[in-house]
């Protein structure tokens, strides 16, 4: 039995890679609503009279992380 000199095909996704503008705007779109949703949790919490509040640090943080994607994306022609 011979080996098939060709490489396997990757398959093709169904989702298309976003640009780089698009990448960057969609995490400062999520940086923006973790910062808001902060600062309405904040808000409830004082009118509470709670000492604990929530901080959407995680959807804060991927959302720079893919802003800077997209930013050196979008420079890089990418």
């Amino acid at each position: 039995m011979a080996m098939n000199p060709q490489s396997p095909q990757r398959p093709q996704t169904a989702r298309s890679r976003q640009s780089g503008p698009q990448q960057m705007l969609y995490g400062l779109l999520l940086a923006v609503v973790g910062v808001i949703l902060t600062v309405v949790a904040r808000v409830i919490a004082t009118s509470l009279g709670a000492s604990y509040t929530v901080v959407f640090s995680g959807l804060i943080v991927v959302g720079v992380i893919y802003a800077i994607i997209g930013f050196f994306r979008w420079v890089t022609k990418r």
